[in-house]
């Protein structure tokens, strides 16, 4: 069953990360779609228009489901579009081990995100990540 959820909804599962100005978090619904993947992209390039620095993104998969193969598809072609405004990108699923081995697989199929996606058990290691990516870049 697909679930249908409000724009207001699915907009408030995308924010900068604690006052940030170049991390982004995005909470998945637990049942994702094509709707919840295509408000995601939507958002994302908002905020990307509102900051021209270099984004890094946060992915919780915690709630979700595993993607079918047309949303993992779905998925690769919307960070096609996305790729050169993000730095890095972290995603977890807490200890969802199914959902770190989707993601990974998606990971896989897009050269431009492969060295910087990675998959973590949780948001600290992800925040972790993300600070030892901006040291390495002001060096």
């Amino acid at each position: 069953m697909i679930m249908h959820h409000t724009k207001e909804f699915l907009n408030s599962r995308v924010a900068w990360h604690n006052q940030s100005d170049d991390i982004i978090m995005y909470q998945e619904v637990p049942k994702p779609s094509i709707q919840t993947i295509d408000n995601f992209f939507m958002v994302l390039g908002k905020m990307c228009k509102s900051n021209p620095k270099k984004k890094y993104i946060i992915i919780d998969l915690s709630e979700a489901e595993l993607p079918t193969v047309e949303l993992r598809r779905h998925i690769t072609n919307g960070f096609k579009d996305h790729a050169d405004q993000v730095e890095a990108i972290c995603v977890f699923a807490n200890k969802n081990k199914l959902m770190n081995i989707a993601a990974q697989f998606i990971i896989n199929f897009h050269p431009k995100l492969f060295n910087r996606m990675t998959v973590h058990n949780d948001l600290a290691h992800c925040l972790t990540k993300i600070e030892n990516v901006k040291k390495v870049k002001r060096t």
